[in-house]
């Protein structure tokens, strides 16, 4: 289950010589805010030869979310680098902690070494508490996505559930954007600078593909993370350029949020 800092910080400091020895070896290798993806990559294979080289170690992934952030993103990037060092670097589970830091004053993702009963820093401009409405929907996370199987499950699903467990009386409303896209080539003659051939690729989820993905989210947040099927809804929200998932929180006789589908085919066109 993802874990707050403080909860990582009560469990693993208890007050003793050790823990000050042990203390002293936290490491703070890497901190990086919203980078490209090749980017994080090349960061974590840094980190996951460290942690090989120290096979006492344990890697420790801390992300704080900015104010202006959805709750879910700091959960959902967290468990995006841990499922990569564990699927792709092939790093025990049991040697990665991810932790949603909470919310700060600027998007942060950390990467520490951390022995045995100690646990890492944390920052300063945490925000200990925060209003949250919890008489009107609200989202918690929209992501896109990519192939139609490929990131069926997402990585905010478990944080969400949690999030809907501590609400009592809502429930979780995901909304699924298949994809639309129309994509235009031009071949053109570089003498005479004319246009000379045109070719139009049309991509497009099927009925039966964007069924499939709707109910392989209800089966995970029930099945996997066991919320009630009354508690669930999963809805398609139309087509976008991109396929998308939004992850809301509707509470008891709230008006489920509307869909913004951005695409439309011409069948749907007036």
């Amino acid at each position: 289950m993802m874990r707050t800092l403080f909860f990582v910080l009560v469990v693993l400091f208890p007050i003793s010589l050790q823990a000050q020895v042990d203390r002293a070896k936290v490491l703070k290798l890497d901190d990086f805010g919203d980078i490209e993806w090749s980017d994080k990559a090349a960061r974590l294979d840094h980190f996951a030869i460290k942690l090989q080289e120290e096979p006492s170690l344990k890697g420790f992934i801390v992300v704080y979310r900015s104010r202006r952030d959805l709750p879910g993103l700091s959960s959902r990037l967290a468990r995006q680098m841990r499922n990569y060092l564990v699927q792709a670097r092939g790093l025990s589970e049991d040697r990665i902690i991810d932790i949603d830091g909470g919310t700060a004053s600027y998007l942060s993702q950390e990467l520490w070494l951390v022995p045995l009963n100690a646990a890492p820093t944390p920052r300063k401009d945490v925000y200990q508490t925060q209003f949250e409405d919890t008489d009107s929907a609200r989202e918690f996370d929209d992501y896109s996505l990519g192939g139609v199987d490929s990131e069926i499950e997402g990585d905010s699903l478990e944080a969400f559930a949690d999030a809907v467990r501590r609400s009592p009386g809502a429930r979780a409303y995901v909304i699924v954007y298949p994809l639309y896209y129309v994509q235009l080539w031009e071949s053109v003659d570089t003498e005479t600078n004319k246009t000379t051939k045109r070719e139009r690729q049309i991509y497009q989820d099927t009925t039966r593909e964007t069924n499939r993905l709707i109910g392989g989210i209800k089966k995970i947040l029930i099945s996997e993370y066991k919320l009630s099927p009354s508690r669930v809804t999963v809805v398609n929200g139309g087509y976008r350029r991109w396929r998308a998932v939004e992850l809301w929180i509707l509470p008891r006789g709230e008006h489920p949020p509307i869909a913004t589908p951005n695409s439309f085919p011409k069948s749907r066109r007036r």
